[in-house]
């Protein structure tokens, strides 16, 4: 999901605009009207303007006399030089009016004497913001309230697409949010992306923004170009909060909806969400076997994380035990990868089977085809290989190449589980298809050599 957001305009603006008083020792003499207008040094002004200075003289980056004294809001210079005929809709290098600047920093009287003045409320900067979105993206309510009153287009969007409301809602201004809605802002418009303010308020877990929208008639199964929604914005972070979710469930927000990854709420939420958003959208009847374009299904992402508070809800509502991706890798696989002996017995328990194999090239091991015994020994977790060989996992299962699980163990140096295997009666003199053995693999390992010869190994 795209948004590029004002705020970084914004302070653009601002540091140019500031220019104009701090730069004002340095600067050349035929700029002393803009400088003693960014100083506020009325009787300069009048000096220089009764010297008949040129009122619409620019410095080397646009700046105008008008321009330096809104942003300092210097109400009486503001009049002097409306006075002396300046242009009030002249621009500097990055498109800023006198209008946007004394809108930007929330100064109230000058903008009246500006739009007294017949500034255009309308015109645009370089990135195609108004006087408007620099008013409400800065909170300045006041000031926001008097552009709405002289009918500032509330719907105007900047070259990407953007509207004031949906900034407010990046931002955070809750006021400005209200009285942009209620001077009638599109709550379903979207920018040049998609996005609308519903889904950056899902996004940013700003959930008075999302109420107000949603209240205003906001469109809770809007897409963006990815295909996202605002139940898929606030999942595809996983910080929203339970309150997001739920107010989107309740505006019958389609809870399988997918984006252009095949991701649904329920697979991003069971990656990193809290389990209560889990609960609620297995409730909203959310499908608990849903796939991701790889074939992920929620039930995978928390058997490889180890979250078993995740797990236990999708399989006690029928998420498939033994469903694969499509890589072929199961979902025991995944927790055995993990080394997550607890999570392993949720699975066995609701019926995965421990000696389905693997089906993809060079994942988990080399030869893609082991079982979920073979990958908890060579990740050296002596619980997970303890639960698997309780579940009656082969012991003596081989991949495409002979690779066992005692061969896997002892090529990773894990003792603890090489006795383990060899106490299930793992095969010790069991050899690949390129001559090796468990021995062989046991390398330079004296003690783990000896375990192994003890054992009956002779090769």
């Amino acid at each position: 999901m795209t948004f590029h957001p004002v705020r970084s305009r914004i302070l653009a603006a601002l540091i140019v605009l500031s220019c104009a008083r701090s730069g004002a020792q340095a600067a050349p003499p035929e700029n002393d009207l803009i400088h003693a207008a960014g100083w506020g040094d009325l009787a300069r002004i009048k000096a220089l303007l009764a010297a008949k200075a040129d009122v619409n003289a620019t410095a080397g980056n646009g700046m105008t006399a008008l321009i330096a004294a809104s942003v300092g809001g210097y109400e009486q210079i503001v009049r002097a030089l409306i006075g002396a005929s300046a242009d009030v809709d002249a621009k500097n290098s990055e498109g800023i009016t006198a209008l946007m600047a004394a809108s930007q920093f929330g100064h109230l009287d000058a903008v009246r004497d500006l739009i007294n003045a017949h500034a255009d409320v309308n015109i645009k900067n370089s990135e195609g913001d108004s006087a408007l979105v620099f008013a409400s993206g800065m909170g300045h309510l006041d000031v926001l309230r008097v552009l709405i009153e002289i009918k500032a287009d509330v719907n105007a969007k900047d070259v990407h697409g953007n509207t004031a409301l949906m900034d407010v809602v990046d931002r955070g201004q809750q006021p400005a949010l209200r009285a942009l809605i209620d001077a009638g802002a599109d709550v379903n418009a979207q920018n040049n992306d998609g996005v609308s303010a519903l889904m950056l308020a899902a996004q940013d877990n700003h959930l008075e923004a999302l109420k107000a929208l949603l209240a205003a008639g906001a469109d809770a199964n809007l897409k963006d170009k990815d295909d996202t929604t605002a139940l898929l914005a606030a999942s595809i972070g996983s910080h929203a909060g339970f309150e997001i979710v739920q107010s989107l469930i309740d505006a019958k927000a389609d809870v399988n909806a997918r984006d252009r990854n095949g991701e649904s709420p329920l697979t991003l939420e069971a990656l990193n969400g809290p389990v209560e958003t889990v609960r609620a959208l297995i409730a909203a009847k959310a499908d608990v076997n849903n796939r991701n374009n790889a074939g992920m299904s929620a039930l995978m992402a928390p058997a490889f994380t180890g979250r078993r508070d995740v797990m236990r809800p999708l399989i006690t509502f029928g998420s498939d035990v033994n469903a694969r991706d499509t890589a072929g890798t199961t979902v025991l696989i995944f927790a055995a990868q993990e080394c997550n002996p607890e999570g392993l017995r949720l699975l066995i328990a609701a019926g995965a089977d421990v000696n389905a194999k693997a089906t993809n090239a060079g994942a988990p091991t080399a030869d893609g085809d082991a079982t979920p015994l073979m990958v908890a020994s060579k990740g050296g977790s002596f619980e997970a290989v303890r639960v698997l060989l309780d579940a009656k996992a082969d012991v003596n299962a081989k991949t495409s190449t002979g690779v066992t699980a005692l061969i896997l163990a002892a090529k990773a140096s894990h003792a603890d589980v090489v006795k383990a295997l060899l106490d299930a009666k793992a095969d010790v003199n069991a050899i690949t298809t390129d001559g090796k053995t468990a021995l062989a693999a046991a390398g330079e390992h004296a003690d783990l050599k000896a375990l192994l010869v003890q054992a009956g190994a002779t090769r």
